[in-house]
């Protein structure tokens, strides 16, 4: 049975999150689709329907197919209202399902908070790597060129989007589900998978290592692809 792993962006960013990796997974044999929610996150509110709306056309069952979404930071909150047209989801360092609550209410500092909205002008706050100091995101990338690519999809990111509640749905117990850690950021999220039950591997790198190391993210996938099953 051939696998179809669609790959879900964080909505503070731009597809080419994955720009690296796609190949190395195709290189595995799997079918690969990547979304792009830059369209959805310019408009108007609200958002969370329309970034559903766009992962969900990718989502088209095929015969002898069973998919999964691949889900990084932010978009981790999509997988809910996904998951009844998935066979699982791999989190790469995800936030893990919060329906019904605001990103904003799953951030633990609560200076960040206060700082995006000081920041904020005509509804909207920074692109997300102005969040942090430039050499701190910049001493990530091995190259400038890749560095180049993945801020020049980084767009200012609506207030209201930070206030939108997740959508209410809850993710059944007997979804199939993985976590792949990346950075000590997610720790939290890791343990809290792990505690689900879930298959987890810890790899000790940094938030964006899909971009820095493609093969061993992709090894990571490939494996927790496996132990999921299509089932």
């Amino acid at each position: 049975m051939a696998v179809k792993l669609v790959l879900l962006h964080s909505p503070f960013v731009g597809p080419a999150t994955w720009r690296w990796l796609a190949p190395e997974l195709r290189a595995r044999g799997f079918e690969v689709a990547n979304a792009d929610f830059r369209a959805d996150m310019a408009g108007d509110p609200p958002y969370y329907a329309k970034l559903v709306r766009t992962a969900r056309a990718l989502l088209a069952p095929a015969p002898d197919t069973c998919t999964f979404v691949v889900v990084h930071s932010g978009a981790g909150s999509l997988v809910p209202a996904l998951a009844a047209d998935l066979a699982g989801a791999i989190f790469v360092d995800a936030l893990m399902p919060h329906p019904g609550h605001a990103w904003f209410e799953t951030v633990p500092e609560s200076s960040l908070k206060v700082r995006l909205e000081k920041s904020a002008r005509a509804g909207h706050v920074p692109p997300w790597h102005r969040w942090w100091p430039d050499s701190a995101i910049r001493a990530i990338f091995a190259d400038q060129d890749s560095y180049s690519e993945f801020v020049a999809e980084l767009n200012e990111i609506p207030l209201s989007y930070l206030h939108e509640p997740a959508p209410g749905v809850e993710l059944q117990s007997g979804f199939r589900s993985a976590y792949l850690q990346l950075g000590p950021g997610n720790a939290a999220e890791a343990a809290l998978a792990q505690q689900l039950g879930w298959p987890v591997r810890r790899v000790p790198l940094h938030h964006l290592a899909m971009i820095t190391h493609p093969e061993l993210v992709a090894a990571s996938i490939s494996e927790l692809v496996a132990e999921l099953s299509c089932g």
